[in-house]
């Protein structure tokens, strides 16, 4: 446990003075280059472990500590968004922690992948030891983030042919 905290502690330290930073500018660059009528949506991450599932890769203590680090990740990205808000109305942040929750890794009915060791074919680093499709949505998962920004969409204002066929896209290829 004490070398992950002691990682994750180090990645935190460049949050203030790095990371913050290159975020705020990625939103602001998109904003730039999206234009006026766009709508940027933030979506946060979900919870990651489930503490009542398999414990090959993490104990429970690791499994809540992952978990707290990534609600306050999340935290930070609103705080961000909220921050652009004030000079950009049409940025929004959407919170994915809830409709995950019961379905994190390792659980019965998993969103999310578990590790996935050894790395695969089409991963960037296939030489790895382990992929990059660890710990990210499943098929169900993505179809989930899919649902919460449709959401989003179907409450903002703008450009409804763009929300029409961005729900035209998630029906047709999300749903195969």
């Amino acid at each position: 446990f004490f070398f992950l905290q002691k990682k994750i502690d180090s990645i935190w330290k460049t949050y203030e003075t790095e990371t913050k930073y290159r975020i705020t500018k990625a939103y602001r660059d998109i904003r730039e280059h999206a234009g006026d009528q766009a709508v940027i949506i933030v979506v946060g991450y979900p919870g990651l472990l489930n503490v009542k599932g398999d414990k090959t890769f993490f104990n429970e203590t690791e499994a809540q500590y992952i978990d707290f680090q990534v609600q306050k990740f999340n935290d930070e990205l609103q705080k961000i968004v909220q921050s652009l808000q004030i000079e950009d109305k049409k940025i929004r942040y959407v919170s994915v922690m809830s409709d995950f929750f019961g379905h994190e890794a390792y659980t019965n009915d998993p969103y999310l992948n578990g590790i996935i060791m050894p790395a695969r074919s089409d991963d960037l680093d296939n030489q790895s030891i382990s992929s990059s499709y660890s710990l990210h949505p499943n098929k169900k998962g993505a179809e989930i983030y899919a649902d919460c920004v449709q959401d989003i969409i179907d409450q903002t204002e703008g450009d409804w042919s763009n929300a029409y066929r961005r729900f035209v896209y998630r029906e047709k290829y999300l749903k195969n």
